[in-house]
C-alpha cells in the first residue's frame, strides 16, 4: 500500500520534473558546453577563448555594472519601502482589500504601463524604478501583511507588556517572524527585475541610454547578430553571481530558523 501511495505521489511529480529537466537544464548545461565552443553551429572546442572576448567587452561590462546597480537599487528600494507600509499599516481586511487592489499593476501588460509613464520628464534609470514600483509594491506588501496576520498574537501581548515599543515588536518578532518569506520576496524581486526589460525595450528600443543598458540589452542585441557563443559566455557569466547570491540568503535563512 505504502508503495502504491509513493508511486501515485511520482506520477504527479514526473511531468513537472520532465519539464524541469527538457526546458531548463537541458538548455543550461547545452548553454554551459557552447560557451566552450570555438566555432559557430558547431561544437569544436574553443577554451575560454569567448570568456576572453567578453570580459574585454566595453558593452558587456557597462551592461553588468548597470544590473547590479539597478537590480539593488530596485530591489532594496522595494523591500525597505514595502517594510515601512508594513510597519504603518493595520493588518484590517479593509486594508487587505485595498492591497489587493493596488497588486493588480502586476498583472497589466507592458504596453499599457508604458503608454502611462510615456509623458513623464524622468531620467531613464527613475523611470524604470518608477515601474518597478508601482508594479511589485502592493503584492509585496499583501502578502507580507497577509502573512501577518498568521503570527500568535500572545507574542505579540507578551512584548507589550513587557513594555516593548513599536518599532522593538516589528523589528524583534515581526520581522523574525516574516523572514522566511521576505527571503521568498527578495528572490522574487531579482527575478521580477529582469523581466523590465519589456518596458525598457518598449520605451528605448534596442540600443537604450547607457545608464539603463543591463544585461538583458546585451543578450537580445547578441540574439539578433547570432553570436551564440558569445551569448551562452554571457549567460552564464550572469547566473553565476546570481547563484551564489540566493545560495547566501537560503543559507541566512537556514541560520535564521535555527535560532
Amino acid at each position: 500500500m505504502r508503495h502504491w501511495r509513493k508511486a501515485k505521489k511520482l506520477f504527479f511529480v514526473l511531468p513537472g520534473m520532465a519539464g524541469t529537466i527538457l526546458f531548463y537544464l537541458f538548455p543550461l548545461c547545452y548553454c554551459f558546453l557552447y560557451a566552450f565552443s570555438g566555432t559557430p553551429g558547431r561544437f569544436t572546442f574553443g577554451g575560454l577563448v569567448n570568456y576572453n572576448s567578453l570580459f574585454h567587452s566595453d558593452s558587456f561590462l557597462l551592461a553588468l555594472g548597470n544590473t547590479w546597480l539597478m537590480m539593488a537599487a530596485c530591489v532594496g528600494s522595494l523591500a525597505v519601502l514595502s517594510l515601512f507600509l508594513v510597519y504603518i499599516l493595520d493588518a484590517s481586511k479593509g486594508v487587505l482589500g485595498v492591497l489587493l487592489v493596488f497588486s493588480l499593476p502586476m498583472l497589466l501588460p507592458a504596453t499599457l504601463i508604458t503608454r502611462c509613464m510615456e509623458g513623464a520628464q524622468l531620467s531613464p534609470r527613475l523611470m524604470l524604478l518608477l515601474i518597478y514600483l508601482w508594479k511589485y509594491m502592493g503584492f509585496h506588501v499583501l502578502l507580507l501583511k497577509m502573512m501577518e496576520l498568521t503570527m500568535s498574537p500572545e507574542w505579540i501581548e507578551a512584548a507589550v507588556l513587557d513594555h516593548a515599543r513599536k518599532w522593538q515588536v516589528f523589528y524583534k518578532i515581526k520581522c523574525w517572524y516574516l523572514w522566511p518569506y521576505i527571503r521568498f520576496l527578495l528572490i522574487f524581486d531579482g527575478i521580477c527585475f529582469f523581466r523590465l526589460f519589456r518596458e525598457s525595450y518598449l520605451l528605448y528600443g534596442e540600443y537604450p541610454p547607457d545608464e539603463v543598458y543591463v544585461v538583458s540589452n546585451f543578450f537580445f542585441n547578441n540574439f539578433q547578430n547570432l553570436n551564440y557563443q558569445r551569448l551562452s559566455a554571457a549567460a552564464i557569466a550572469a547566473l553565476v553571481p546570481v547563484l551564489i547570491l540566493n545560495g547566501l540568503l537560503l543559507k541566512v535563512g537556514r541560520k535564521h530558523e535555527m535560532v
